[in-house]
């Protein structure tokens, strides 16, 4: 009599590979450094355009890119993308006096 399968486990060889493949899927992908950096601006608050023009690129460059890493990132907006960034640990939040000079007078 044959043994049925769905009681019984997989061997290893059936599970070669699955287990770095669920770890992969499972950790969210992480931004690059220019995206990165993008997060940062916006965490301090610059608009559109100043961010543009601090990362060199055009007003509709650095919307696209913003969407992209909203996207990437599963926020729903800039503000849910920067509030995520600083959960995962990608952004550190700064005390006063230490950003100092980073963020010009309005």
């Amino acid at each position: 009599m044959a043994a049925d399968k769905r009681g019984m486990k997989p061997d290893r060889e059936q599970l070669a590979g699955y287990e770095e493949v669920v770890a992969a899927l499972a950790e969210p992908p992480k931004p690059s450094q220019r995206e990165l950096e993008l997060l940062s601006l916006m965490a301090d608050g610059y608009t559109d355009a100043e961010i543009a023009e601090k990362l060199s690129i055009s007003a509709k460059t650095m919307r696209s890119r913003l969407h992209a890493l909203r996207m990437k990132m599963q926020a729903r907006t800039r503000t849910h993308a920067v509030a995520i960034a600083f959960r995962r640990g990608l952004l550190e939040v700064e005390r006063r006096g230490q950003a100092a000079g980073r963020r010009r007078a309005p």
